[in-house]
């Protein structure tokens, strides 16, 4: 879906919240009710690098929900 995106205007976002996460038996697992901190990732990046981890390895999910 990320064709009927319109680009011309910035994606309504405000901060981005993140929980604990944590990698384990194959599976990511968050916390929604843990501590949140403010994301540290682009706001503006964040569609298109959720789509790269298409062909991303294991580790990169990881770093992406901690991110």
């Amino acid at each position: 879906m990320i064709a009927a995106l319109d680009f011309a205007k910035s994606f309504p976002f405000g901060t981005i919240l993140v929980p604990p996460v944590r990698w384990e038996r194959d599976h990511l697992y968050f916390q929604p009710r843990g501590p949140l901190r403010a994301g540290e990732g682009s706001k503006e990046r964040l569609v298109f690098d959720f789509a790269n981890l298409a062909t991303a390895p294991k580790r990169a999910f990881l770093e992406f929900a901690r991110r």
